[in-house]
């Protein structure tokens, strides 16, 4: 099955959404523990640093534990420069849903691809097939499973059937789900 989107506008959504998403936080490089925040604000990028040293407790300045203390989180500190925007992610997710979409392949991929398309989506064939229209509406009704119907009618119809034809499909709107 190949998937491919329309090609009308000049946004890039995969460098968008790598641009956008947050880099990970490491594990501490001395002792493999989540790190934890060390200091952020002051429009400054968020430090992270282990906090094992100091689990125990402060040791005595100048001591050997304290020397160790320091020198671990010194060497676990991570200064955290990407930390991604959620609201621009969600926006991307959005753009994504409501951008047209065309299905095309084997009867047994596209079948799985309109089966996975959620409850509310609408789709078009570029020819009309057999039922005298060409656009489709997945419902649900309760105690059923999701089928799709001929837009304007009550005609339902399987993803089989559709995909059977093997012609391209376009899912206009994908919908948000049960």
């Amino acid at each position: 099955m190949s998937t491919t989107t329309g090609a009308d506008t000049a946004l890039d959504l995969d460098a968008i959404e790598r641009r956008f998403t947050a880099d990970p936080i490491p594990d501490c490089r001395v002792c493999h523990a989540e790190l934890e925040v060390a200091s952020m604000g002051g429009g400054r990028a968020t430090e992270y640093a282990c906090p094992r040293p100091y689990a125990a407790g402060f040791a005595r300045l100048g001591s050997p534990e304290w020397k160790a203390q320091s020198e671990h989180y010194g060497r676990s500190k991570y200064t955290h420069f990407r930390s991604g925007d959620s609201e621009v992610l969600a926006l991307v997710a959005e753009v994504r849903r409501l951008r047209p979409r065309v299905i095309t392949g084997d009867v047994e991929a596209v079948t799985a691809a309109l089966d996975g398309l959620p409850v509310g989506s609408i789709i078009t064939t570029d020819v009309d097939i057999e039922w005298g229209g060409d656009v489709f509406h997945r419902t649900q009704f309760p105690n059923a499973l999701p089928t799709w119907y001929l837009a304007g009618g009550s005609k339902s119809v399987r993803s089989e059937d559709i995909a059977r034809h093997q012609v391209p499909i376009t899912v206009l709107r994908e919908g948000v789900g049960a």
